[in-house]
């Protein structure tokens, strides 16, 4: 796993290096499923390498980029922020905390697992295929509430934005 820092002066945030681990390490992922939510399935064991490279590109002066590598739940997120929009950069760390909380706050998830139990009893979920996607879905909604919430703070950052893709495997 490694985060290219050159774009960022040489150092990134402490929330960073914790989520980054040193270029070139293996990790292995199982499913991130803290219990039998949705039918049994088998255990599928997989080694991969991650690497995470962010360049500013030939326009911008600044990296609006992030990104986010969470090895024990096997969540890969990487965000954009829009160039030409204020505050991209702001934007694309919000969506990237806001996956980095749904996965790593116990009681959310907690929450979560109860809520998705009471919506696959309902039959209101029918288009979710286990809690793993619904809890992506869920994390890549909340970012886009915080970014709405942020951008609602102050008029100059009325059209901040990013994109975001991520995976989660199960």
């Amino acid at each position: 796993i490694g985060y290219d820092t050159r774009q960022h002066g040489g150092s990134r945030r402490a929330l960073q290096r914790d989520r980054i681990a040193a270029v070139g390490e293996r990790t292995e992922s199982r499913s991130c499923s803290s219990g039998p939510l949705d039918a049994p399935s088998k255990q599928v064991s997989m080694t991969h390498d991650a690497f995470v490279l962010s360049d500013v590109g030939c326009v911008r002066e600044h990296n609006e980029d992030d990104s986010l590598v969470l090895r024990d739940h096997g969540v890969y997120v990487v965000a954009d922020g829009m160039g030409g929009h204020a505050s991209g950069e702001i934007a694309s760390r919000l969506s990237v905390e806001a996956v980095d909380i749904i996965y790593n706050d116990a009681r959310r998830c907690d929450q979560l697992e109860e809520v998705y139990r009471r919506l696959k009893r309902s039959k209101d979920l029918e288009d979710v295929s286990s809690f793993q996607e619904y809890r992506l879905r869920r994390a890549v909604e909340y970012g886009n509430l915080k970014i709405f919430r942020h951008s609602s703070t102050d008029e100059a950052l009325g059209d901040m934005g990013t994109t975001l893709v991520a995976m989660a495997f199960s």
